[in-house]
């Protein structure tokens, strides 16, 4: 089954770790030689395009371009300079790659008087650091999570992820934290900002049926559920919320 829209494909439904997923090179390599558009949406800041293009490379899924893939921190990056433009000092939680994203648009990084804080995963960040942030978003206009991971696996083992760093900061801060990280709707509305395409023109590809899919549902975009092999008993589609679409695995988008 092959769809003629642009297709917004989750990176966890391409890949896991340093392995890809059943079917997603055949998948890209079909949506490539037929001429068909797509954008790979991650909330991964930890890497920059282009290195996120060197790792998909790397690990079998080639001649992806810097401009397919768009990250949660370029949808908040892009929602600031649409809405608050006015709006030019950025303080962050974050790798380089996070550094680099913010300064590729043209704001300044100010840990001081920051009117921005963007929140993702910095697994090396001091009881300090976090207690210095957390004051810079008490006084910051925006406090924005770019990663709401409950967890994630490092080295094979597993580790608290982003979304309870970010309900920490929450609490110390007093302030509730706007919602970018995969599952967001501000963030497909920002990618098809990106692209210049209407919700009609574009299809939501993911695996996770309450981030990907009912999110983009709600919006009113047809849907893909790749299940993986997985059951979808208890995932909590009924006749009004349900995919459009459904395969058990990639390569059920590719025929």
């Amino acid at each position: 089954m092959m769809i003629s829209k642009c297709h917004f494909i989750n990176l966890d439904t391409l890949i896991k770790g340093n392995s890809i997923k059943l079917g997603a090179d055949v998948f890209i390599d079909t949506l490539q030689k037929s001429g068909i558009p797509f954008l790979i949406f991650t909330e991964q800041c930890n890497k920059t395009s282009e290195q996120l293009c060197e790792h998909l490379a790397s690990i079998g899924i080639k001649n992806i371009k810097p401009n397919q893939i768009y990250t949660t921190a370029m949808a908040a990056i892009d929602w600031i300079a649409n809405k608050a433009n006015h709006l030019h000092r950025f303080a962050y939680v974050g790798t380089k790659a996070l550094k680099n994203t913010i300064e590729s648009a043209n704001y300044q990084i100010d840990f001081i008087n920051p009117e921005v804080v963007l929140v993702g995963m910095d697994r090396n960040m001091t009881y300090r650091e976090y207690c210095d942030i957390s004051n810079s978003i008490q006084n910051a206009k925006y406090f924005i999570s770019i990663d709401n991971r409950n967890k994630e696996k490092v080295d094979g083992i597993e580790m608290i992820g982003n979304k309870a760093i970010v309900r920490m900061l929450e609490v110390s801060s007093n302030k509730k934290a706007m919602d970018f990280g995969r599952g967001s709707e501000i963030s497909i509305h920002m990618a098809l900002l990106y692209l210049g395409l209407g919700l009609e023109d574009v299809v939501c590809v993911g695996s996770n049926f309450k981030k990907d899919i009912v999110p983009a549902h709600n919006l009113g975009i047809d849907t893909v559920f790749v299940t993986e092999g997985k059951g979808v008993l208890g995932l909590g589609m009924d006749k009004g919320l349900h995919p459009t679409y459904l395969v058990e695995d990639l390569y059920g988008l590719t025929k």
